[in-house]
């Protein structure tokens, strides 16, 4: 694997601009894609479709970097990595008001301890290295597609060590972090294609701290693609399990966040989304080995509720829609 590249200055950005804050103390992510393509692509595209953001300071510095790196005759990789961590969900909130939770940065001392993660599987003198509270971006030069998927890799494992209980302070937040990694000339043959393909996510890692539990108290927020909404209001069971009424279809985007096959395997639908959580109507909501399985094969957090089975039954069985539909790239 190529990595030959000589020793670089790391640049560590200890600017920040004064946006909002909320009660946390936490600045509010008002990060943007990479490309500008990047934005009106995910412009035209459902909500859904996720981009790998960063601040703009971060893509300034960027941007300057590759100048002095093209033109060029040999390959060149970029990693982004993107951070943030969300306001816990409002317990008052009705369940078919679409609420939008704000996401915000991580904290310094929650950045320096991901990022000493991603060092474990690095040379020190392989990177050039470019860091702020949103987010890191390392440039590898003469490292082609396949070298660059293998760091990927090494970093998405390393980074998935990480627990929220164990962390510095230990996570009081859900906190989700976005990692791509993209190549030139393959399979990008310009600057701005590089920028854009950088900013697909290839891996979505969640980390959710075990205070959140409480969340078996609390009713759902819904995602707005999710109707009817007047059949969507759950109430709540002798077990404290929230009680929802299913709909006659589900919709593709939701179809694709969850595996035919495991849906099957586990009797269960989805049947809400709000950015990081996943509303999941199950056969056996209180069972925790199967919302574990639902959590590692959407990297979203999992909310179950329980349902009427034959209904249930009937939607996995008739009017799941297009079984053979891949999951999406969200469920990575």
């Amino acid at each position: 694997m190529p990595m030959n590249q000589k020793k670089r200055d790391l640049s560590v950005s200890t600017s920040i601009t004064p946006v909002e804050k909320n009660i946390t103390g936490l600045d509010r992510c008002t990060c943007q894609p990479l490309s500008p393509l990047a934005a009106k692509v995910r412009g035209e595209k459902s909500e859904d479709e996720e981009i790998v953001p960063t601040s703009s300071a971060l893509g300034m510095r960027l941007h300057n970097s590759l100048q002095t790196l093209f033109p060029r005759s040999t390959p060149i990789s970029i990693f982004l990595l993107h951070i943030s961590q969300w306001e816990r969900a409002q317990p008052g909130q009705h369940p078919t008001l679409p609420y939008q939770r704000q996401h915000y940065h991580a904290s310094p001392e929650l950045l320096k301890q991901v990022m000493t993660n991603v060092h474990r599987v690095m040379r020190a003198d392989d990177e050039v290295l470019l860091q702020e509270q949103a987010g890191a971006i390392i440039i590898f030069p003469d490292v082609d597609q396949q070298g660059a998927y293998s760091i990927l890799e090494r970093i998405y494992h390393s980074v998935c060590l990480l627990q929220a209980e164990t962390l510095i302070p230990p996570l009081d937040l859900d906190t989700t972090m976005l990692m791509s990694m993209s190549s030139y000339p393959e399979p990008a043959a310009s600057v701005e294609q590089l920028l854009y393909f950088t900013g697909l996510p290839t891996y979505r890692f969640t980390l959710r701290p075990a205070i959140t539990t409480q969340f078996w108290n609390m009713s759902p927020t819904f995602a707005q693609e999710t109707e009817p909404k007047e059949e969507l209001q759950p109430t709540q069971t002798q077990s404290g399990s929230p009680f929802m009424k299913l709909p006659t279809t589900i919709p593709t985007r939701l179809q694709n966040l969850i595996p035919y096959s495991l849906a099957k395997e586990l009797s269960c639908v989805p049947v809400g989304r709000d950015h990081h959580c996943l509303t999941v109507a199950m056969a056996e909501p209180t069972n925790s080995e199967q919302v574990q399985r639902l959590h590692q094969a959407t990297g979203l957090s999992i909310f179950p509720v329980s349902c009427n089975l034959e209904e249930l039954q009937t939607l996995l069985a008739k009017n799941w829609g297009n079984r053979n539909t891949p999951p999406s790239i969200s469920s990575v």
